[in-house]
Parts: structure tokens; sequence; C-alpha cells
């Protein structure tokens, strides 16, 4: 396997797990540790930490190394700045563009989910994070813009791993007005409203910014 593949694969599973707090912030990464792990040379490992770094989700401090990145309050400022203008076009623009059979499809699952089963257990969650998830990159690629859904994905990836870290951190209630928003943007989008489902979805992204913000 050449560099560049080995380097894609480390970089996809750093990545992965770092988004799914399964390397938490702080934690050392020892390229030398790495290696071993992947079989490889330190190279493609050196390189996928680069790309991680440029992607803010490492940090290099002097004469100890690299580290997992935390996420500070000015981190979340910054990525539901970006959010907002992204899915707020994208919502806007996914009301007359957007495949209506997956839409309607989208409208059954989460009329599936009750409250009660979405905050009850581990489980539970997961499946309605997952769920929110989909929607929202339904949403995203229904605009056919490559780089919007380009920049839109790493921002995403900041998103999810704020989410992992903080999941079950949530005031009472805010499971339950998640699931609300997200059924009032289909709801806009349904009626080919786009001016609507725009404005809900920034208003959505925004609640959501000012829930984390309160328990950072």
């Amino acid at each position: 396997m050449s560099n560049e593949l080995l380097k894609e694969k480390v970089l996809q599973r750093l990545r992965a797990d770092i988004v799914a707090n399964a390397l938490k912030p702080g934690q050392f990464l020892s390229e030398r540790e790495l290696s071993e792990e992947f079989k490889t040379s330190k190279t493609p490992i050196r390189e996928a930490i680069q790309m991680l770094y440029k992607e803010g989700f490492v940090q290099f401090l002097p004469q100890k190394g690299c580290f997992v990145s935390h996420v500070t309050l000015n981190d979340i400022r910054d990525i539901f700045q970006i959010r907002e203008a992204i899915e707020g076009i994208a919502c806007r623009d996914a009301a007359t563009r957007c495949d209506r059979s997956k839409l309607e499809a989208f409208e059954r699952e989460f009329k599936s989910v009750t409250q009660d089963a979405r905050e009850r257990n581990e489980n539970s969650y997961k499946a309605s994070r997952e769920l929110g998830k989909r929607f929202h990159s339904f949403l995203i690629e229904s605009t056919g813009n490559q780089r919007l859904i380009e920049i839109a994905t790493n921002a995403n990836f900041h998103l999810l791993r704020m989410a992992a870290i903080y999941a079950f951190q949530y005031p009472p209630g805010v499971l339950a007005q998640i699931y609300a928003e997200h059924l009032d943007i289909l709801e806009a989008v349904k009626a080919r409203n786009g001016k609507q489902a725009e404005a809900l979805m920034r208003a959505h992204i925004k609640n959501f910014m000012e829930t984390l913000r309160m328990i950072i």
C-alpha cells in the first residue's frame, strides 16, 4: 500500500475516533505507538496528524508533542456561524430541489420516534442523533453544490464531536426541543416554503449553539 493510501487510512481512523470521542480532548498521540498499531512507518502517521492539525482536531505543544485538541467557546462560535450560513442556504434550496419521496421517508421516520423513546437510554439517543444527522446531510446534499457540501462536511465533523463529548449533559427538555425543531423544518421544506425553512434552520442551529455554550 502506498504512503498516500496509508496516510488516508490513518487520517480517517484517527478523525473518526476523535469525532466519536474515543480519542478524548487532551489525549497524547504518539507517532511511535500509532506506527506500531497501523504497522507502518512514521511518515504516513506524521502526514495524517498534520492534516488533523489543519482541520483543528489536534494541537502541538512545544517540547511535549501532539495532543487531541480541546473544544473551546471560540470553536463553538466559529463552527456554528459556518453551519448557520451553509445549512440555512441548503434548507432554503432543498424546499424546491429535494427528492420528495426521500423527504416523505424522513417524515415517517421522525414521526415513528416518540419523545420518551428518544430520551430513555443511550441506544435511543444514538438512533435519534443518527436520524438528525442523516436529515441534515440530506438537505445539504440536495443543493447539488459540491463546494458547499465539502465545507459542510468538515464543519459537521466538529459538530458531531461536540455532540459526542457533551452527550447526556443537555438540560431537561433539550432533546425534545431538537426533535420538534427538526419536524418543523421538515414541514416547511415539505410545503416548499424556502424562506420559512431557512429561518427555522438558522434558529435551530442557534438554539443548539446556546445549549452547548451553557454546558461548557
